[in-house]
């Protein structure tokens, strides 16, 4: 286990450049996955899959 908790740098450094940009908006700023997807113009399906990722490589992390 690498502590009690994550620090922004450790997540920050746990995702690609998509991943944080779906992360920070959705995590961050609040707004709904299906706003991120429009905003970012890519499909609902696809920003599912990458937050789904994302919430996959945290836990990984947390775990480990």
């Amino acid at each position: 286990r690498r502590g009690t908790g994550l620090w922004a740098d450790d997540v920050i450094a746990l995702l690609d450049e998509r991943e944080r940009e779906v992360r920070v908006e959705h995590a961050v700023w609040g707004k709904k996955l299906k706003q991120v997807a429009a905003e970012l113009g890519i499909s609902y399906a696809t920003v599912k899959r990458v937050y789904l990722s994302v919430k996959r490589k945290l836990v990984d992390y947390y775990d480990s």
